[in-house]
């Protein structure tokens, strides 16, 4: 076959393939080409070249792209010889999510710079949104405006905005202002000559918006947050708090994070207290400083070689200061559930007068663990400081349970080193080991032993600090113990599964689970041993404890194809019998109480959104409950919840707490709570909230009344400016 007509198909689908790749009217213009040699292609209705090729001036739906950047407008004329196209009508220019609009502009293809009037800029992260008479893109990040409007509002009537005469804003910088004003809907409300505006995507450092608040102790209160980005895995934020009645509280917060395991808070207020205390809680104490201050955090970093450190502070300058200062931004209730959040740790209660702080190393293995630790504890008793134990410090080693290699026991154990020092008593160092053995057997096919037997070295050196009239408590300077004990568990388990005709949930399994334990451990006198923890005094044991549990337990088959399994309902009923008490010889008068209270504990979690439990002590003798508490949590996909917590122990506790949350509408948000004691029928802690959140800002209000104050709180954030974000990890960009 001759060649030309091998040729003719291949030079027919090249033909073809251009006339796809670059339309009817579509133009490579070569000057421009960006680094990696991409042209600016030109399309339009019509084009046309004067001048030997050196101007086109295309006409009609124009569109001028490269790579991620398009110019789109009614009419461009364009010089070769400067690379400059002037563009009127529906001018647009995409960049990237970016937009830049206006009715004529010219724009240097080279340099990706130019000149729009009258136009607007849309920077799509953060929502910002610019109108201006004229913007001057001065470089990739760069833009010069005149007479400009800034806000991160959409729609034609934002509700609010900032107005200036002249802006310079550096995206990933700041937007600087002249001649300013900050806009509600169309009423001027505050002037500045000049003023600086977050233009970052990212974290950004500025002012945040300020906190107001009014309490009967406190007066008019102003918190006035500066917030400094350091890097992408730090920042800082600085509080200056002013309380018309009390004086400056100063506050810092610093947060850092490393790596998926590495993270820290810290946190620090003070305060020169112009207030008098008139005992705040009415417990007779009063406070002897004005100087008043809090230190807080948690840290977790991690090490080489697996090696985790942890860090918790909780000092604090007086035993009033947590439930004076509980809201606001540094308040204890925003902290404590921060630290809970990021660490999954909480502080001590509020009311709580120790204060625990920690510093930990340890280490994990698959079958054993390593830690050592120091702990301080603060104690707001001024009187009971230097009686006040410290754990300087304490080193802990556990072994999981798992198989002696080549027989049917199992070990594990715990060897625990402590040393407690105060400044005046007794304190010692304390060597504990335990090691155990256990056997589980199958005895036939429904019953499950287990057998294990412990013994347990305790070793002393006690320490005397300071004071002789303790000496006398201990007869030896280096007492020993030694115990054993033994436990029996006989349990089975039977079931039945049901079927179910739900598309998701398929199945559910009834499980009955009756056990019965027994638990002996000899007498040993106690009485030269120190006594600072429950480990030197471990009471003797011959009781038998028989339980019986249900579990409901769903299967639910996944979007994949796989299954979940989840106990969705759990009963226990449980009692003790006290073999010792029932043998023991009795004084005059005396009754024997072999058996313990009967114990019932339910707890119902059916979805992620209803969790129900409840618990209940009953003391067969007296036939009177000793204790019962109920939790119920409700929640739904809009975010409403509800939470009812009722605690009552015979004696010292009856008191019902509620928790309630309702989105009223998508924006707003109501909430209240409130801690009620039913033994002095009177609340003790009472909270309202209301929080709304439009689309480009928010204001959070908020009352809180106690015994002994009122306050209430403001809380205004606008979206884009003086919001910021989650920190990133080590080398995140």
């Amino acid at each position: 076959m001759p060649i030309r007509f091998l040729l003719t198909p291949i030079i027919l689908s090249l033909c073809l393939l251009y006339l796809t790749v670059l339309p009817t009217n579509a133009i490579a213009i070569e000057g421009g080409a960006s680094p990696d040699n991409q042209p600016w292609l030109m399309y339009a209705d019509k084009v046309t070249t004067l001048e030997d090729g050196k101007i086109i001036i295309a006409e009609g739906n124009v569109i001028l792209s490269r790579g991620d950047m398009e110019v789109r407008a009614d009419y461009i004329r364009y010089r070769r010889v400067d690379s400059l196209a002037w563009a009127k009508g529906h001018l647009n220019i995409i960049m990237g999510e970016d937009i830049l609009t206006g009715e004529e502009g010219e724009i240097n293809l080279d340099r990706q710079t130019g000149t729009v009037k009258p136009g607007g800029l849309f920077l799509k992260k953060n929502n910002v949104h610019l109108k201006a008479a004229e913007i001057v893109r001065l470089a990739e990040d760069q833009y010069s405006l005149k007479e400009a409007v800034i806000t991160t509002c959409d729609g034609e009537r934002p509700a609010w905005s900032f107005s200036c005469s002249h802006l310079d804003v550096t995206v990933e910088g700041y937007a600087k202002a002249r001649q300013s004003a900050f806009w509600v809907r169309s009423l001027p409300v505050i002037y500045s000559p000049y003023l600086v505006l977050p233009a970052k995507t990212k974290r950004q450092s500025g002012l945040l918006f300020p906190e107001f608040s009014y309490g009967e102790r406190d007066g008019l209160s102003l918190n006035l947050p500066f917030y400094w980005a350091i890097d992408p895995c730090s920042d800082a934020t600085f509080y200056q708090h002013y309380l018309s009645k009390r004086g400056w509280m100063e506050g810092v917060e610093y947060r850092y994070a490393g790596d998926q395991n590495s993270k820290g808070i810290l946190l620090a207020n003070y305060l020169h207290d112009r207030l008098e205390d008139d005992d705040y809680d009415k417990d007779g104490v009063f406070r002897s400083s004005r100087n008043r201050w809090w230190i807080r955090g948690k840290i977790d970093q991690y090490l080489p070689l697996d090696i985790m450190t942890m860090l918790d502070l909780d000092l604090v300058s007086d035993r009033d200061y947590l439930r004076e200062f509980d809201d606001g931004l540094t308040g204890f209730t925003k902290t404590n559930q921060a630290l809970l959040n990021n660490f999954g740790r909480s502080l001590a209660d509020k009311t709580a007068l120790i204060r625990e702080s920690t510093a930990q190393v340890n280490r994990r293995w698959t079958n054993f663990y390593l830690a050592g630790q120091c702990r301080y504890y603060d104690n707001l008793n001024r009187d009971e400081r230097e009686t006040t134990l410290q754990v300087l410090p304490s080193i802990n080693f556990l072994a999981a349970r798992q198989i002696v290699p080549a027989t049917p026991l199992y070990y594990e154990g715990n060897v625990d080193y402590i040393h407690y020092w105060r400044k005046q008593g007794i304190g010692m160092h304390r060597l504990d080991i335990y090691p155990k053995v256990s056997w589980p057997l199958r005895i036939g096919p429904y019953l499950d032993l287990q057998g294990l037997f412990g013994v347990r070295e305790t070793v002393y050196d006690v320490e005397n600090y300071g004071d002789e009239s303790y000496a006398a408590q201990i007869t030896k300077d280096r007492p020993t113990r030694t115990l054993h004990n033994f436990q029996a568990d006989l349990s089975t388990e039977v079931g039945r599964v049901f079927k179910l005709a739900g598309k998701s949930i398929t199945k559910i399994k009834h499980t009955i689970k009756p056990a019965v334990v027994y638990d002996y451990l000899p007498v040993k006198d106690q009485n030269d041993l120190p006594n600072l923890d429950g480990v030197d005094r471990i009471s003797s044991q011959n009781i038998v404890t028989y339980s019986l549990t249900n579990y409901l337990t769903t299967k639910q088959v996944r979007d994949d194809g796989g299954s979940v399994y989840k106990d969705v309902f759990r009963l226990k009923l449980s009692q003790s019998y006290d073999i010792r008490e029932e043998r023991r010889l009795l004084a005059a008068e005396e009754r024997r109480r072999p058996f313990s209270n009967v114990s019932l504990e339910a707890e119902l979690a059916p979805t992620d959104s209803i969790y129900a439990r409840y618990d209940t002590s009953y003391d067969t003798y007296d036939s009177t409950c000793r204790s019962y508490n109920g939790l119920l949590r409700l929640s739904d996909k809009r975010r409403d919840s509800l939470s009812v917590d009722y605690r009552y122990t015979k004696g010292s506790l009856h008191e019902l707490n509620t928790g309630l949350s309702l989105v009223v509408t998508p924006a707003v948000t109501v909430s209240y709570e409130n801690r009620r004691s039913l033994d002095l029928d009177k609340n003790l802690e009472s909270r309202a909230g209301l929080n709304y959140q439009a689309q480009c800002w928010g204001v959070s209000v908020q009352f809180s009344k106690t015994q002994e104050d009122r306050r209430f709180f403001v809380l205004f954030s606008l979206y884009g400016v003086g919001d910021f974000g989650p920190l990133a990890f080590s080398g995140a960009r």
